[in-house]
């Protein structure tokens, strides 16, 4: 069974690293970019980010994104993620 975007978020801790997965295939936005927790979908990045998060992809360029808060919502299962987002110099790769 594959897990509820929803599920995996709670599994969040705040400094966690989010990968990242392009989708230049995606039908609703060819800047789509894809949040993985541990291999399992998050969810994507807002499309108004996910231009230059995208560029930054699509060149090869090293990024981080962290969690950098968490925020429960009215209902338990809600869990709003707030992400911190560096890109890296080629020395920070190393």
């Amino acid at each position: 069974m594959v897990p509820r975007r929803q599920d995996v978020a709670e599994k969040v801790c705040l400094g966690d690293q989010l990968q990242t997965q392009r989708e230049a295939d995606n039908p609703h936005d060819s800047n789509a970019v894809q949040l993985l927790y541990d291999g399992q979908e998050l969810g994507y990045v807002p499309a108004r980010h996910a231009v230059w998060v995208a560029e930054i992809l699509d060149n090869n360029r090293p990024l981080r994104i962290e969690v950098s808060q968490i925020r429960a919502g009215g209902d338990a299962r809600q869990v709003e993620l707030y992400l911190d987002t560096r890109i890296l110099t080629d020395m920070d790769a190393f």
